[in-house]
């Protein structure tokens, strides 16, 4: 199911594979692959065993609106 982010996302897989779709683009993600997914992207993120990090900015996003 799609969704919005409503922060700056990096996103980077540590292991496995992962398919992002972001904005109607198709990313393959693989073992040390990173992607910066800007405020306000749709996305729907795909993998069946994948261990990934990610970070958001600002940190207090649900505080912020």
């Amino acid at each position: 199911m799609p969704r919005t982010i409503k922060y700056d996302e990096v996103l980077t897989v540590f292991e496995g594979r992962l398919r992002l779709h972001a904005n109607g683009e198709v990313h393959e993600l693989g073992p040390r692959d990173s992607i910066w997914l800007p405020n306000g992207t749709e996305l729907v993120y795909e993998a069946d065993d994948a261990l990934i990090h990610f970070a958001i900015h600002p940190s207090n996003w649900h505080e912020t609106g």
